[in-house]
């Protein structure tokens, strides 16, 4: 989910799922439904722009490790292999891949019942767009990238859409780092298990990046990456590769600390209270802000 211009690193790196965060989350914090938009496809096959996959066909696919893996739809099939039976996360819905840029444009430009949407031109650099039943990928942007990229793309729309379904389908005040990080977490994950490097190798890299650009810059904390709104921001400041970073080296201490299952109660609690503080506690025994003034000091 960001702009143009991003260079990808081994495996999981500055892929272009980062153009579409920078757009996408204007949508989400804005409200933008793209479940239900009228230019769905129908169909298993869809249009010839609009291919749909529901979930519960890609479940009888067997798993495939990288190397043998050429197709989209074994691609989400393995990921969503690993993201339901590894990391026990619920997934529901369909994936619907879309060939041209204008069809994908046009089907998130297709419901404006309820926001203004980002300028049209900008809808086409879009990645991906997640709700709690349905992803939509902007092929284009995947194409120019190989497997491993394409694979912990959808792995991580697919962390989102387990986000929502645990949240009872809503949104609601989760800190935006930790929905980014986990996402990258899962990405990170479904890659060792299906035969990449490590999740600790990963991190690795990317807190000896941190440091480094850190002596060159201030980098945000987390305190900074809360809402999508300074978000979205911060993304326009030509901060996003840090921001990815250190969401995911932040999530990982928490998955470190207190497993998975910890990072599930906390998106499961906003099903029921939308209090962001009292839920971190609850999951994490720890307050919000004192694991941000402790995480920030543990990276540098």
């Amino acid at each position: 989910m960001p702009p143009p211009g991003f260079g990808v690193r081994s495996p999981l790196c500055r892929w272009p799922r980062r153009v579409a965060a920078t757009v996408a989350v204007v949508c989400l914090a804005t409200g933008l439904q793209v479940a239900g938009a009228p230019r769905k496809p129908a169909a298993e096959g869809g249009s010839a722009t609009a291919r749909v996959m529901r979930l519960d066909d890609l479940r009888r696919i067997p798993r495939h490790r990288l190397p043998t893996i050429r197709t989209y739809r074994w691609a989400a099939a393995a990921a969503l292999s690993v993201v339901e039976r590894e990391l026990g996360l619920p997934l529901q819905g369909e994936i619907v891949l879309f060939s041209s840029a204008e069809a994908f444009r046009d089907e998130l430009a297709g419901d404006r019942r309820h926001t203004p949407l980002p300028p049209t031109a900008s809808l086409g650099r879009i990645v991906g767009v997640s709700t709690a039943d349905r992803i939509c990928l902007n092929l284009c942007q995947l194409h120019p990238h190989d497997w491993p990229v394409r694979i912990a793309a959808l792995a991580h729309e697919m962390a989102h859409v387990a986000q929502y379904q645990l949240a009872g389908g809503r949104r609601l005040g989760t800190e935006q780092w930790l929905r980014e990080g986990m996402a990258e977490w899962v990405g990170a994950r479904v890659l060792e298990v299906l035969g990449q490097e490590t999740v600790a190798s990963r991190v690795e890299a990317v807190r000896r990046q941190l440091r480094h650009a850190s002596r060159r810059s201030a980098l945000p904390r987390l305190s900074d990456l809360v809402s999508a709104e300074s978000w979205v921001r911060l993304v326009g400041e030509g901060l996003e590769d840090p921001m990815y970073d250190l969401s995911l080296v932040a999530a990982t201490e928490l998955v470190d600390r207190h497993g998975l299952g910890a990072l599930v109660d906390y998106f499961s609690r906003f099903a029921s209270l939308d209090d962001r503080a009292a839920n971190f506690l609850a999951a994490f025994g720890e307050d919000p802000c004192a694991f941000e003034d402790r995480f920030d000091r543990s990276w540098r």
